[in-house]
């Protein structure tokens, strides 16, 4: 099949991709007589087929199919899945490359493979015969990356591959049953609302408890919910955090969720974080934790939230944290086990809220909710199958939402028939667990994947959408044609798993935008018990005394805490590991240095010594790295090479921000901003998100002029003093826009906002007004007024908030170093005392503000780093010679330049006329490059393949001669200018606190990344 019919079957219905199929068949009168090839579910080769079959839903296609070697569907599938391995990548890798009878033998085994993993329970045989494919593929992935001249040592993996596919003969394996039954692929936009059912009822839960808690008792009172697994406790409990008037009975709160392995330091920080949020904690030990949260609730009515208790060792340390004093406090948990419920109560059982199931109606009632929408009635004749789904569901809401996102897809087309499908195949069992199984099961393999991937983060770990779809597409678990694509599947494969209760969200705010999610502890037992068995993550914890781990691990998490002494075991295989994740402290953390094939690296650390560092400047040597995310209490050091992607607080916005046509999201923080600054950022063709943090105060009006910033919907500025002038014709699309500055003691307010009704689109104003030292509550008062007045020829609404210093603004040390061009570590004038007394200055500045590649602010101080490394940007190119076969046009070297001057990322290519060969150095990938020379009627194959080393800012070195490409040399004559670059010190992380954030904070929508960005734009915050 052609590459253009290939990228129209993409978005296709599969019965389409049928149609199309069957459409090209009839026009080669192509015919076979046996079934050569499965797709991803349950449907034959939809050309060479002995019976028919149909897909049942969008997004899958065909694997290899070795009677139409044309028809290569392998696009389709995902490069990387739990079930599959890396057979999806090495079909892409090896299909140009292999011959015949060795492209045959992969093709069969890949297609066993997948027959196998769709296998509800399949046999020991079976699991042991998958388990060793798997790590086959892993094996065959990891030196295809590594060797340069892999291609003609693929020899011994062939015959591992032979042998395979004769183990799967010799054991019978064809006639293990496969499960018929997957979950569609359909896009989902978020999960329906009004799935709260009897909470809310007159004298129903939220009323009596809300009774409780307010009435009127002044001694500190504790309530616990119980009740089994997925009855509805966090969400009762989720209900009355929402309440307005206990949010406005009590004057803080806080809501944290425990784990069966609880880290109580993250606990004890997160509840200080919550009640007492202008101040980030800065106390690491569980004593010093307790201390200030006893003096900070003293004379404070507070509520606390404390979900899933599963020991009372946690309430044991937790309550020596809560005074008990006379303002009428609450605290409320929740749990599974009564005996638990009743320490925390202090064996007072008035006190214990008992969760009963839902009534046969009210269970009816949510189903339907669920399935068809609120207030909507279903088909008379579903009634019984529902009836009888119902009945099994055993009034458990857990149970009821997760079927009926199963069932929500079939409410069209044969709902009978698929609705008694998924009733015959439902556990007898009623017990969340089972159902959570079923549901799992349900899955496509891809969604299956994403899920299980979900175990490198602890139990009820807080997340953010954004950040698993980006992790998910590094991890190479999404396939679709552009990177943008990807996100977009990604988004729906999340809204899925939602749907069905897999994930459930954690805090919204009121606009009803998710902010976190979690995964809670009955999934995460699924989640691990599955990647155990599939050999798919391996998770190391603090509390594992003795482990047994496999021999290959290619995903590794290290789930440390707070504890001092972790270690990785000894046994554990650093150098094929492709992803790591760790949480813990940096005494802990392994060395990285043995981490070469890693693709993906995502930290979460913290210091436990004071005046410590974090050095990953190694990371410059993983040339496969695509995704670095740190989140970091100290300093850490980057690799120099990434010293420019750091918009460092001293200096002017870079001028090459300016050519970065496909940036979407910026959020920066500079020293100072002039004129310039603004004429660069505002020629940003796709920019729709700015935040701008300026610390040095302005003196003159920064203004936008007509035509500036044409697709920003979200500007946030942020400035010791607020000047700005908006140009009728600036700005056309903005819809919100959020100001920030500080009030100073006797500070008289002129301009603050000029012309800002020529924004006529804005339809959110928000103003964050700072106390600097000296101020006092009129010098506040003055600048609310000023700011009022300011926008009170705006028509939107207008909403200001005070809050700490808004922005940190240079003194008098810092400012004398504000040169256009210098740093001050570097600077000629510096010497003696007085040049480590400014070095002293511009690190504590460095603290004092953010200059991260990626940063999301969550009012605690509190960041992240995030890098998506495109593989071009690598300080290594691959060299790949090819040998012309048959040379009968004498003009093949003219016909193969052409070809290769189309290829983005060809450095150089050099002719061998003699021998017949090209040597081509750049990023290209091998097999393209050969598909598109076949294309071009050159008959050629790859000699060898390797690598070439790069320096950044110096070009190739040892480039062989070869021909000048168009565009890529400079004219003759004309010499290439020799680049010194200032010397500058390695990229600095500021300090913030621990990773752990908690969920109540009221995230603006924009502060964090839309799925509407574009994944291949460069994103600095």
């Amino acid at each position: 099949m052609k590459v253009e019919m290939q990228a129209k079957m993409l978005g296709m219905e599969p019965e389409m991709q049928a149609k199309m199929l069957d459409s090209e068949a009839t026009k080669g009168k192509t015919k076979a007589k046996e079934v050569t090839l499965a797709c991803m579910l349950k449907g034959r080769c939809q050309v060479h087929r002995a019976e028919s079959g149909t897909l049942t839903g969008g997004g899958r296609g065909l694997l290899y199919c070795s009677g139409c070697r044309e028809i290569d569907m392998d696009l389709l599938l995902p490069p990387i899945s739990a079930s599959l391995g890396a057979m999806g990548s090495l079909a892409h890798k090896l299909d140009a490359l292999l011959d015949t009878e060795h492209k045959d033998e992969m093709g069969k085994l890949g297609t066993r493979l997948l027959e196998l993993s769709k296998a509800r329970d399949p046999p020991v045989t079976a699991r042991i015969w998958m388990k060793d494919v798997r790590e086959l593929s892993y094996d065959m992935e990891n030196f295809v990356d590594t060797e340069e001249d892999w291609i003609h040592n693929m020899s011994p993996f062939m015959g591992r591959v032979k042998e395979a596919n004769a183990r799967y003969e010799r054991y019978r394996l064809e006639s293990v049953p496969s499960h018929t039954y997957v979950f569609p692929i359909i896009h989902h936009r978020g999960r329906k609302t009004g799935l709260v059912v009897g909470l809310h009822d007159k004298g129903g839960p939220v009323d009596r408890l809300c009774q409780l808690l307010t009435d009127g008792d002044e001694q500190l009172k504790v309530l616990s919910i119980v009740g089994v697994g997925g009855i509805g406790k966090t969400t009762l409990a989720k209900q009355l955090w929402r309440e307005h008037k206990l949010r406005d009975y009590f004057h803080c709160r806080a809501f944290v969720r425990t784990a069966k392995k609880p880290d109580m330091r993250r606990i004890l920080r997160s509840i200080l974080a919550q009640v007492r949020p202008h101040q980030p904690p800065d106390a690491s030990e569980v004593d010093d934790l307790i201390h200030d949260l006893t003096e900070h609730l003293q004379d404070k009515r507070y509520i606390i939230i404390i979900d899933d208790i599963w020991d009372t060792s946690v309430w044991d340390v937790a309550t020596c944290a809560f005074p008990e004093g006379n303002h009428g406090s609450r605290i409320i948990t929740t749990t599974e086990i009564e005996d638990v419920a009743l320490a925390c109560c202090s064996y007072q059982s008035k006190y214990i809220f008992k969760m009963e199931p839902l009534s046969v109606s009210q269970s009816k009632q949510l189903f339907t909710n669920a399935v068809f929408g609120s207030g909507k009635e279903k088909s008379p004749q579903l009634d019984e199958v529902s009836d009888e789904i119902i009945r099994i569901c055993d009034g458990l809401p857990q149970a009821i939402i997760s079927i009926s996102s199963v069932l929500v897809s079939h409410r069209e087309a044969n709902a009978v028939e698929n609705w008694e499908h998924v009733q015959n195949n439902l556990p007898t069992s009623t017990t969340s667990d089972e159902i959570l199984n079923f549901c799992y099961n349900s899955l496509p393999s891809c969604v299956q994947t994403c899920l299980l991937y979900l175990g490198i983060y602890p139990e009820n770990y807080i997340i953010l959408k954004e950040d698993i779809m980006k992790q998910w597409v590094a991890e190479c678990f999404i396939r679709a044609p552009t990177e943008k694509e990807k996100m977009e599947v990604a988004g729906s494969y999340f809204d899925m798993l939602v749907n069905m209760g897999m994930i459930q969200h954690i805090d919204i705010d009121y606009s009803n935008a998710v902010l976190y999610y979690a995964v809670n502890h009955m999934v995460h037992d699924l989640i691990t018990s599955k990647s155990i068995e599939d050999n798919f993550i391996t998770v190391i914890d603090y509390s594992q005394r003795q482990l047994r781990l496999s021999n290959k691990v290619s995903r590794l998490s290290l789930q440390f805490g707070g504890a001092p002494f972790a270690t990785t075991p000894a046994s554990t295989g650093l150098s094929q590991i492709r992803s790591l994740t760790f949480i813990g402290l940096m005494s802990c953390f392994p060395s990285v240095v043995e981490f070469k094939l890693l693709r993906f690296l995502n930290l979460h650390i913290w210091s436990d010594q004071p005046s410590t560092y974090f050095d990953l400047r190694v990371i410059c040597e993983f040339v496969l790295l695509r995704y670095l995310q740190v989140t970091c209490s100290d300093t850490v050091y980057l690799p120099d090479q990434m010293q420019e992607l750091v918009a460092s607080p001293s200096r002017r916005i870079p001028e090459w921000i300016g050519q970065l046509n496909n940036l979407c999201i910026l959020k920066v923080v500079v020293g100072e901003l002039l004129r310039d600054d603004i004429h660069i950022l505002g020629g940003l063709p796709a920019l729709t998100v700015l935040t701008l943090h300026v610390q040095r105060r302005t003196t003159e009006l920064i203004g936008f002029t007509p035509g500036a910033f044409n697709a920003l919907e979200y500007f946030e500025f942020r400035c010791g003093v607020l000047r700005l002038m908006f140009e009728e014709g600036a700005m056309p699309n903005l819809q919100r826009i959020k100001l920030g500055f500080n009030s100073h003691r006797g500070e008289q307010y002129g301009r603050l906002l000029v012309g800002i009704e020529h924004l006529s689109n804005v339809q959110e104003i928000s103003g964050i007004i700072g106390s600097t030292v000296g101020a006092e509550e009129y010098d506040l008062q003055a600048a609310e007024s000023a700011f009022k007045d300011a926008t009170g020829k705006h028509h939107s609404n207008v909403s200001i908030k005070r809050s700490d210093i808004v922005v940190e603004e240079y003194g008098p040390l810092e400012k004398q170093h504000l040169v256009r061009g210098k740093h001050p570590s570097t600077s000629s004038e510096h010497t003696g005392s007085r040049k480590q007394e400014s070095q002293q200055a511009i690190k504590q500045s460095s603290h004092n503000n953010s200059q991260l590649i990626s940063r999301r602010s969550d009012g605690k101080k509190q960041a992240s780093v995030e890098l998506r490394n495109d593989p071009r940007s690598s300080v290594q190119k691959k060299v790949i010679v090819i040998k012309i076969v048959d040379i009968t046009d004498k003009r093949w070297k003219s016909s193969a330049f052409k070809v290769l001057s189309k290829f983005h990322g060809t450095n150089s290519v050099a002719a061998n006329e003699e021998e017949g060969t090209l040597t081509v150095v750049g990023d290209l990938d091998p097999v393209v490059l050969v598909l598109a020379l076949q294309k071009a009627k050159l008959n050629v194959q790859i000699v060898s393949t390797g690598s070439h080393i790069f320096s950044m800012g110096e070009g190739l070195m040892n480039k062989p001669e070869g021909r000048k490409m168009p565009g890529r040399n400079p004219p003759e004559g004309q010499q290439k200018p020799e680049s010194n670059p200032t010397e500058l010190p390695h990229s600095l992380i500021p300090p913030y606190s621990p990773p752990y954030r908690p969920p109540p904070y009221r995230q603006h929508r924009h502060e964090v990344h839309q799925s509407r960005e574009d994944p291949n734009s460069c994103v600095i915050q």
